[in-house]
């Protein structure tokens, strides 16, 4: 985390990625990423509290926690 609020889009598997750091758009609607944009450059406090999300969020994905799940993952699929 670098202290940037995010944008993301709300496809896929990035809201589960974002979860509640990031404002989640709809990649097609242009009036929609504006709007976000717009909102993050003037509203300081919807600023801070995206940051603030993104400083907690990053805490579940760190290397020791993915490796730890991955190796999970290959000794239930090893049996």
């Amino acid at each position: 985390a670098c202290g940037t609020p995010v944008i993301t889009s709300n496809a896929a598997s990035l809201p589960e990625l974002a979860g509640a750091a990031a404002r989640q758009i709809d990649p097609t609607d242009v009036a929609q990423l504006a709007e976000a944009l717009t909102r993050l450059c003037t509203e300081e406090a919807t600023r801070q509290e995206i940051i603030r999300r993104g400083f907690e969020q990053v805490e579940k994905f760190t290397w020791q926690k993915t490796a730890a799940e991955t190796l999970q993952a290959y000794r239930q699929l090893l049996g």
